[in-house]
């Protein structure tokens, strides 16, 4: 069933969108129906890797195949490098494994595209923690804590 939804689009975007339609070989409005299920497909796919790695973690804090839970989660990020919650679970199963320098470094690579994400904050305090910086664990906590008190 279809249904009309009216966009208000922004001329220049407008204008982007013109000489790739008429490319491509579509009017612009079936270009952007195109352009929109693509992105609907990825926001699709993306979901279900969050949901896979939910799944994984929960397994493997029950005890499962840690190094399967990562190695599935290490592929998602590498997917969706841009998703600061693929990179957590990713982050949250290497450090599991014991992989704390590359726990890390995917959970700052969450905090750069979503600084002050409560889950990698205080995830990447634990991990500073058992690497021996404990300076820098104290401070991601006393961040993480400011959060909460708001």
């Amino acid at each position: 069933m279809t249904s009309t939804t009216t966009l208000k689009l922004p001329e220049p975007l407008k204008a982007r969108i013109a000489p790739l339609a008429e490319a491509a070989g579509k009017t612009p409005h079936a270009w952007m129906i195109d352009a929109l299920e693509a992105q609907a497909a990825l926001a699709e796919m993306r979901e279900a890797f969050i949901a896979e790695a939910e799944a994984s973690a929960a397994d493997v804090d029950a005890g499962g195949d840690a190094e399967g839970a990562r190695s599935f989660a290490a592929r998602a990020a590498a997917q969706n490098p841009d998703d600061p919650r693929v990179l957590y679970y990713a982050a949250y199963l290497d450090a599991a494994s014991g992989r704390l320098d590359a726990a890390g470094k995917g959970l700052e690579a969450a905090l750069s595209l979503r600084p002050g994400y409560p889950l990698a904050l205080s995830l990447l305090a634990q991990v500073r923690y058992r690497s021996g910086r404990y300076e820098e664990a104290v401070r991601l906590a006393d961040e993480r804590i400011a959060q909460d008190r708001g």
